[in-house]
């Protein structure tokens, strides 16, 4: 048997207790004859302890600082909502949380006994995070938690231990983002998760999973640092239409033999294994792999049946392929082409004339040049400039953080099941923006 290189920790109750710092600034402006003073509230929101009735965190409230660490009592429901962000100490010296046997943590941690409601939306992600610069946090443990209630979604969870522990107990965990973490998802204890449509990138491990079976579906694990999803004997994760994208360590350990044996077409004509999990690049936009994408998709030659200009086509293609003789016209025309440098701009031209087509051809074939030596130079360093993005700031608006180009090949690509299906009825698009977005029920 495979031994765990984690352990969990067992946390106990504190003292609960809230506080609130008001910092109250003042913005004068001077218009004309007139003044405008204007108040503006910035509030942080301390946290730490028992919650042992029914709460809600709203967003006049955040940021919430955990300074200690934080307990949601069997019965009860913490709700968050769109928008807030939730952030984790990490203590300087050692937080005794376990008298009785000596016990202690640098790291706040958020325990569910009850649930947790952390429902964002596409462009108002729920965030935890760290409060210190380059300190973890522990992570978010749902302890035999209500599984009906615990639901996840649209929520970002960066650089924590473990960003979230299921035990004995099945949340849904969809739509959200987990990166740099020392480990996404940790399930043990028979646990039985619902991760669908999420992202995972940069973490040691994507999935852990000693003695639980989650169901894992249409999610992007990628560049993890060890293995995407880590499995013991004891479990039987079903993993199925993800994409495992250049984790270092391979993208399964332990896990059932059938998957990451490619032996399966799916319905875009991309390798699969029997699980129909594929191994393709993402294509995220405003990343260089949608551009290398577009500039493929410009170094292919028209369809005959788009053509307009045939001369011009000819001479173009006698410019691509050499060897491949060609009539004098259009070889004539290229050479008259390739000295017009510098040249009028193509409206400036007397339309339907010997010279603007000339004109069109120059342009053209310059544009040419200039895509296959952008294509060129991106080629040699897209691994390189690939592994440097999507560390995300908040620079990033959360509806664009992680999404598709239409260039992708993970569009359409999910669980074919309808329950599934986005929201405009098609099928599962992979990532964050897949699905109907609501919590989907196995066995629905």
């Amino acid at each position: 048997m495979m031994a765990s290189p984690f352990y969990l920790d067992q946390n106990i109750a504190l003292s609960y207790k809230i506080s609130s710092r008001v910092r109250i600034g003042w913005l004068i402006l001077g218009l004309g004859l007139g003044m405008a003073v204007g108040l503006r509230l910035f509030a942080d929101t301390e946290v730490w302890g028992e919650i042992d009735t029914d709460s809600h965190w709203s967003l006049p409230g955040s940021p919430y600082i955990v300074s200690g660490d934080l307990i949601v009592k069997k019965n009860i429901n913490l709700s968050i909502e769109a928008g807030v962000i939730v952030r984790f100490q990490h203590f300087d010296t050692w937080l005794p949380y376990d008298p009785s046997d000596s016990k202690d943590s640098l790291y706040a941690t958020l325990t569910v006994y009850g649930s947790l409601t952390a429902v964002g939306k596409p462009d108002r992600h729920i965030k935890f995070i760290n409060h210190k610069k380059n300190k973890k946090w522990y992570g978010l443990v749902f302890n035999e938690a209500d599984a009906l209630l615990s639901n996840l979604a649209f929520c970002e969870i960066i650089n924590s231990r473990f960003g979230i522990v299921c035990i004995n107990t099945a949340p849904s965990i969809h739509n959200s983002i987990f990166i740099q973490n020392d480990c996404g998802i940790l399930c043990q204890n028979n646990a039985l998760p619902k991760i669908y449509n999420n992202i995972f990138s940069k973490n040691n491990y994507g999935i852990y999973c000693t003695g639980a079976s989650p169901f894992i579906y249409n999610n992007i694990i990628m560049y993890s640092r060890n293995n995407a999803i880590w499995a013991d004997r004891l479990s039987v994760p079903d993993i199925a239409y993800n994409d495992l994208w250049r984790n270092r360590d391979g993208d399964f350990l332990g896990c059932p033999y059938e998957v990451g044996i490619v032996q399966n077409i799916n319905n875009r004509g991309d390798s699969a294994d029997v699980k129909y999990n594929v191994f393709v690049n993402p294509v995220f936009k405003y990343t260089v792999s949608e551009t290398l994408a577009m500039l493929r998709d410009l170094r292919l030659p028209t369809p005959d049946d788009k053509i307009k200009e045939r001369k011009l086509a000819q001479a173009i293609e006698h410019k691509r392929h050499p060897q491949i003789s060609a009539k004098s016209e259009p070889r004539d025309l290229l050479s008259v082409a390739e000295e017009k440098i510098q040249m009028p701009p193509p409206d400036t031209v007397n339309k339907n004339t010997e010279e603007k087509r000339i004109i069109l051809l120059a342009y053209e074939l310059q544009r040419r040049q200039k895509v296959e030596k952008l294509f060129q130079k991106l080629s040699a360093a897209e691994k390189e400039m690939e592994r440097a993005e999507w560390v995300q700031s908040d620079r990033i608006p959360d509806d664009q953080k992680f999404r598709l180009s239409r260039y992708s090949p993970l569009l359409d690509a999910g669980h074919p099941d309808q329950k599934f299906n986005d929201n405009d009825g098609s099928s599962n698009d992979l990532g964050i923006y897949g699905g109907p977005y609501l919590t989907i029920e196995e066995g629905d």
